[in-house]
């Protein structure tokens, strides 16, 4: 726990200057190198070769990259973020199809969706970090996913009897998933209070954003097992790798992608 806490620290101390610059091209190169060490990590997960897992370095360096619209024009970035969602839709099915299918060779699906879903992720926060469609969003992403976990863990271990997904997540519990919810909704409407976003909108995005961090977090869990690992790395001692402590902020940067093309076509 004592690790733990120190590493966490350490981690907000170094993010603190990214949060101050977040309109320089500080906080791309700092989610791309985020980006690229998750699918680097989900490469070696499943087994992929040095080269392939090269390739992935690259790809996960690129996507967040080709996401700023600073750099590539709003029209270009626009075009490659909104054309994710379905391949995005598609990954997350070939998981729970490998999942589901374990004796079936698997190799290249998942070796797609490890190139994909994290630099998909992570692109996405750079994309609406530049594009703006509510005031400092990036920060909402990470807000979403800390309060959603933090809270689920203290509603947990004081009211936990149920077990959410034992087979993935044998410590989540029904009741923490609630408590989580709950906390994120209100943390929204104090969000959206600031920010001048309606009450209702609020409510909805922080509950279904929350649920998003939750499934995002369950799903990155599924891959473990499939693969029988803990952790998908060791680069935050006491917390695992940048796939362990980003999974549900990938989940949630993927479902508020859907919801706002969704918004815009209604």
């Amino acid at each position: 726990m004592k690790t733990r806490v120190i590493t966490a620290v350490i981690a907000l101390l170094l993010f603190i200057p990214v949060l101050i610059f977040h309109n320089t091209y500080i906080f791309t190169v700092v989610i791309a190198l985020l980006s690229a060490v998750a699918v680097y990590e989900m490469c070696s997960c499943i087994g992929a070769k040095l080269p392939l897992r090269i390739v992935g370095v690259i790809i996960g360096t690129a996507i967040p990259v080709a996401s700023d619209i600073k750099i590539i024009g709003e029209l270009a970035s626009s075009i490659i973020i909104h054309t994710v969602l379905p391949l995005t839709i598609l990954t997350v099915a070939i998981i729970v199809m490998c999942y589901m299918l374990r004796p079936v060779n698997k190799f290249i699906p998942m070796y797609i969706t490890a190139l994909l879903y994290p630099s998909t992720g992570f692109g996405l926060i750079v994309y609406y970090n530049r594009f703006h469609p509510y005031t400092l969003i990036f920060l909402m992403f990470f807000i979403v996913s800390w309060v959603t976990d933090s809270f689920a863990m203290i509603t947990g271990k004081y009211f936990g009897k149920h077990k959410l997904c034992p087979t993935l997540s044998p410590k989540k519990t029904i009741e923490g998933s609630i408590g989580g919810t709950m906390a994120t909704v209100i943390a929204f409407l104090i969000y959206g209070f600031i920010t001048d976003i309606p009450v209702l909108e609020s409510v909805f995005l922080g509950f279904l954003l929350s649920l998003a961090s939750q499934a995002g977090d369950l799903l990155a869990s599924a891959i473990k097992r499939i693969y029988v690992i803990k952790d998908y790395g060791k680069i935050f001692p006491g917390h695992g790798g940048v796939m362990d402590r980003f999974d549900s902020v990938i989940g949630v940067s993927l479902v508020f992608n859907a919801f706002y093309i969704i918004s815009i076509l209604i």
